[in-house]
């Protein structure tokens, strides 16, 4: 048996998109952390992925924004340049409702 003093807390989000004709985005990792551990000898712009940090490891609208306008739309004008797309989100708070506006 393990005998604990506290539960652990550690928390990551990850949000992983694609688009039906099988276009992926890069993922979002949101971690507790500004710079985890493991990556103390790596360079953070070369993951694979788009790490945030926030104390709570949630989705915020202002993180959300943040990668829709650095990641998703600019996939979608490099793959479908002459093509009207439509965006699908669910009704989450993290949504904002001003990507209507983009």
């Amino acid at each position: 048996p393990v005998k604990a003093k506290k539960p652990t807390k550690a928390r990551v989000t990850v949000l992983i998109g694609c688009s039906a004709a099988g276009l992926k985005f890069k993922p979002l990792v949101i971690g507790k952390s500004i710079r985890p551990l493991c990556f103390r000898s790596m360079n953070m712009a070369d993951l694979p992925v788009y790490y945030y940090h926030q104390d709570s490891a949630w989705m915020s609208s202002e993180l959300f924004t943040d990668y829709f306008n650095e990641e998703i739309l600019p996939t979608i004008k490099k793959h479908f340049p002459h093509q009207r797309v439509i965006v699908t989100l669910d009704n989450a708070t993290c949504h904002p409702p001003t990507l209507n506006d983009i």
